[in-house]
């Protein structure tokens, strides 16, 4: 066989990589279609409903999970005293 016959399957090894990465990608996600009857006000107004719907979903999930939730941040730390 000797170097020719290795170069020839070492050949076909590359062009079947190649092959493979030429294949179609999948589609994206499908997303949301714009609805030309909503008005850019409203447009907002539903996007802020939907984040906060997002929003509460995750802190049921903490909340199932055990985890504490804090609405507020906490305190900062006291200054340190000057002298």
């Amino acid at each position: 066989m000797g170097l020719s016959g290795a170069v020839v399957v070492g050949l076909g090894l590359i062009d079947e990589q190649s092959a493979s990465g030429a294949a179609r990608r999948p589609p994206p996600p499908p997303t949301e279609k714009k609805d030309p009857n909503v008005s850019g006000v409203m447009a907002k107004i539903l996007a802020s409903k939907r984040r906060k719907e997002a929003m509460k979903e995750e802190v049921g999930k903490l909340r199932a999970r055990g985890k504490t939730v804090s609405e507020e941040a906490p305190p900062p730390p006291p200054p340190p005293p000057s002298e």
